[in-house]
């Protein structure tokens, strides 16, 4: 398995872990169209705040000149379905569904969510 990532912001004390979305390593964030977009309207929406991209397996983080202990980031409330909703609102994604949902557990499930701007995302 590869490394995984979440966003953090240090000054709102809140996360974006990317909850319901399919992508979560590397390639994935920069190249889902979701992803790129919550990322993108997040930093644009919250410019000079102390943002960052944290791995999920470090155990320490050097951020702005401070050690933290991964723990310090627990308590964070994830923001990923608030952003998400922003960015239906504002007439960039499209919830277009599921993409896949647990037999078992039907809270588990994945997103299918569309950047308008794609020519594609009309198709469907």
């Amino acid at each position: 398995m590869g490394e995984t990532f979440f966003l953090v912001n240090l000054d709102k004390q809140e996360s974006i872990g990317f909850s319901r979305i399919p992508a979560c390593k590397l390639r994935e964030l920069a190249g889902s169209m979701a992803a790129a977009s919550i990322t993108t309207w997040y930093l644009l929406n919250n410019r000079g705040d102390r943002i960052a991209f944290l791995s999920e397996y470090e155990s320490e983080h050097h951020l702005f000149g401070q050690v933290y202990p991964s723990s310090a980031f627990y308590t964070y409330p994830d923001v990923t379905d608030a952003v998400v909703e922003q960015l239906i609102k504002a007439g960039i994604l499209r919830d277009a569904g599921i993409l896949w949902q647990d037999k078992d557990d039907s809270s588990l499930f994945l997103r299918d969510l569309r950047n308008i701007w794609d020519v594609r995302a009309k198709e469907c």
